[in-house]
């Protein structure tokens, strides 16, 4: 069985920029299913609870809104990592790696 080539670096910055595309939709994903999570909760305690007869605190309408944003920001970064972009460093410690076990070095 003989390995693939290690993939060039022009190669690796059109997975670079395919895996950014995706990273977008899926960050823009993540904002709507927040921004609209933040909107139901903030209907509910603004709306709802006062139809019932409960009454919120006055901060709930700044408090629920800076939740969501903080959710978002730290969620997106946390659950889905910006890609890192490639170098010919990556290239070359993928070399060495395959060196260090005797296995073909060559890129495409």
């Amino acid at each position: 069985m003989n390995p693939q080539k290690i993939a060039n670096l022009q190669t690796r910055m059109r997975w670079y920029q395919a895996d950014r595309k995706t990273w977008v939709k899926q960050s823009a994903f993540f904002f709507l299913i927040i921004a609209l999570v933040t909107y139901g909760f903030y209907y509910l305690v603004i709306y709802l609870l006062p139809a019932i007869g409960l009454n919120a605190d006055e901060d709930a309408k700044y408090i629920i809104p800076i939740l969501g944003l903080t959710i978002f920001l730290f969620g997106n970064g946390t659950a889905n990592p910006f890609p890192k972009k490639p170098t010919q460093l990556d290239i070359e410690e993928d070399q060495a790696l395959r060196r260090s076990f005797g296995m073909s070095d060559e890129v495409e």
